[in-house]
């Protein structure tokens, strides 16, 4: 098990949401990619919620560059989706603002948002469905917290 993230992959709603702590690096985030594409599960078009509010992003803008090349170049997994990053600190609401600029190079619809309702209600998930995905959210959250013990 990673020591920095865990996801879920909710097909039916052709949604992945990936919820990130503790320090992160470029190179982590090559892992998390790595390990979400070869799911079985995983489509390209999926669109994504990171969350990043427990984490600290240690990545520079020219890795960010590097970082989108390879997911574009080595993995192919950049197509048409909406990409929301949930950010609480100011660190991760810049670190997300720069990923957001640098992604709509690649036709990706990004946002920053501070919380889930805001994130999946820019993602068109039917209102009802909201306490659901917060509750499934926090079982991923709570997947980390168990890998600790």
């Amino acid at each position: 098990m990673n020591s920095f993230y865990s996801y879920k992959i909710f097909t039916e709603h052709n949604l992945i949401y990936a919820y990130f702590y503790s320090k992160i690096n470029v190179e982590d985030l090559k892992q998390y990619m790595k390990e979400l594409t070869s799911e079985s599960a995983y489509s390209a078009g999926f669109n994504v919620i990171s969350d990043l509010r427990d984490s600290i992003l240690s990545v520079k803008s020219d890795e960010i560059v590097h970082f989108y090349n390879y997911l574009k170049n080595d993995l192919g997994v950049l197509t048409q989706r909406k990409e929301v990053f949930i950010a609480g600190a100011a660190n991760e609401s810049v670190t997300s603002m720069i990923y957001s600029i640098y992604l709509k190079n690649f036709n990706l619809h990004t946002e920053i948002f501070n919380n889930t309702e805001d994130a999946l209600e820019y993602l068109n998930i039917d209102d009802s469905l909201t306490e659901y995905f917060k509750s499934e959210f926090e079982q991923v959250k709570q997947k980390h917290s168990s890998t600790l013990r």
